[in-house]
């Protein structure tokens, strides 16, 4: 969308961070929202506006999206494991809520949100694609109710004030520039760095996060008002992708391999050891039930609609392990 401003909220984070370089790239004007407490080191050296601000303030929200056509929103909280999990629906809910209503009032021209493949549908029997409704809430954990609850507010937003929105239903990213790292990412980073971290035997969609943020400003052009998109590059092995790693450092493949039964097994263990000091574990059986629940997704509508085209995987651990090794 030549001539168009962005505005990029969460523009620090692993996502954000890559569409905003890409906008930038473009020679697009964009502008940059963060927290005042951010780490802003993935977007530091761009020569770009920045708006500090918070979306539970929208005095702050309508500072940086004044004069703006295009929201690209990347803030989640992705805190699984919280025990309260109140901050996360407060964030992911409550802080999106203010956001919507900020848009509507400044006549925002399209509003790409950034979702989870957590809100497609499981189907055991095959392949899934966006028509699959969610239909698991019965098993899932309040992080992804949470973020259900968050693409139907979005398109509520869509269909009553007419605010053009479009949702991407991103999968599990990885690529370079993953300070943090995530989750995910770090077990790569353990490989990388020959630290202990054994793969689970089980299949999960992924997709390079270069080419999430392709998706994502694609869509802002493209992307049809009140449809969602999967953003999957493929549905992959966690042995292959540690095995991938572990070619890019040159380092030996995993020996051992973790069943699914028996990682829930150490994750209720954990459980209840964390239990009696009263905290939570990032390891629990809610995230272990995230790592293998997902059925393969077809990821036609994006690449038809939207001309979107993502690069194998193995491509994305070379790259990822390679920044890994260079920022210890």
């Amino acid at each position: 969308m030549a001539g168009h401003t962005s505005l990029v909220m969460g523009a620090n984070g692993f996502l954000g961070s890559h569409i905003t370089r890409q906008l930038t790239a473009q020679k697009q004007a964009v502008k940059a929202f963060v927290r005042a407490s951010s780490d802003t080191r993935s977007i530091d050296q761009l020569n770009i506006p920045r708006c500090t601000g918070d979306i539970m303030d929208k005095g702050s929200l309508r500072d940086a999206m004044q004069g703006c056509d295009i929201i690209y929103y990347c803030i989640v909280d992705t805190r699984a494991w919280l025990k309260d999990t109140s901050p996360l629906y407060r964030t992911n809910i409550d802080g999106l809520r203010n956001v919507l209503e900020v848009a509507v009032e400044l006549n925002i021209k399209k509003f790409v949100f950034t979702s989870s493949i957590v809100t497609i549908g499981l189907n055991p029997k095959g392949v899934v694609d966006e028509t699959d409704a969610f239909n698991w809430e019965d098993t899932a954990p309040d992080y992804v109710r949470c973020r259900v609850q968050a693409e139907k507010l979005l398109f509520d937003y869509c269909r009553q004030y007419h605010l053009p929105c479009v949702a991407l239903c991103v999968a599990n990213t990885y690529g370079p520039g993953d300070i943090q790292p995530t989750p995910h990412g770090e077990l790569i980073k353990n490989i990388a760095w020959q630290k202990t971290s054994l793969p689970i035997d089980c299949y999960n969609p992924v997709v390079d996060i270069r080419d999430a943020a392709t998706a994502m400003i694609l869509a802002a052009d493209k992307g049809q008002s009140g449809e969602r998109y999967i953003i999957v590059a493929e549905h992959a092995h966690q042995i292959e992708i540690f095995n991938y790693a572990a070619d890019a450092a040159g380092v030996p493949h995993p020996k051992l391999k973790l069943s699914i039964r028996m990682v829930h097994n150490i994750a209720f263990v954990s459980e209840m050891i964390m239990k009696l000091f009263g905290k939570r574990t990032s390891l629990n059986r809610e995230s272990v039930l995230l790592s293998h629940i997902f059925n393969k997704m077809d990821n036609s509508k994006a690449k038809t609609q939207l001309g979107w085209q993502p690069r194998p995987i193995k491509e994305s651990i070379v790259d990822a392990v390679a920044f890994y090794l260079k920022n210890p």
